[in-house]
């Protein structure tokens, strides 16, 4: 199964979730479960949707980053800014980490980091509960949060890349 169809689908889900329990505190347990269902169930088709469309107009741009370096991995990510969580692609080049966020941010920006300058990549221990989020500190003591899917994957693909490099 696809990984945005995965992840709209879990969002569905929790959405659904909390849904179906305020309106079955507002207006009972029948209104509740099919105000649920359907707000779950609309969610998951939009966010699916918006996923997937992300993910094609990200192929531009990684075909442009190709041009100078060579992509090792690449997906959806966000860059927390202050309190903003910015949305956006994140690349893993051979030689950078490059998050781009897309237009639909207030803060919209992108950042590279030599993998030269990347001292560490760690498990974010403030947002355990979702397991989602890393913490990538560079040389001179800056920390930057980014929340990924399959963290564990990137924060094996970073340290073996800064390892090489």
């Amino acid at each position: 199964m696809n990984k945005y169809v995965k992840t709209a689908i879990l969002e569905g889900l929790i959405l659904a979730i909390f849904m179906g329990v305020f309106f079955t505190i507002a207006f009972g347990i029948l209104i509740g479960i099919i105000c649920g269902i359907v707000l779950g169930a609309v969610f998951a088709l939009i966010m699916g949707a918006f996923n997937g469309r992300q993910s094609k107009k990200f192929n531009d741009i990684r075909s442009e980053i190709q041009k100078k370096e060579k992509v090792l991995y690449d997906d959806g990510a966000y860059h927390y800014m202050g309190s903003e969580s910015v949305g956006g692609w994140l690349f893993l080049t051979d030689k950078s980490l490059i998050f781009i966020s897309h237009k639909y941010n207030v803060q919209r920006h992108a950042m590279e980091i030599p993998l030269g300058n990347i001292t560490e990549v760690c498990n974010d221990p403030s947002l355990n509960i979702t397991k989602n989020s890393m913490i990538i500190k560079t040389k001179g003591g800056k920390s930057t949060k980014l929340v990924v899917s399959q963290r564990k994957k990137w924060i094996r693909l970073i340290s073996d890349n800064i390892k090489a490099a």
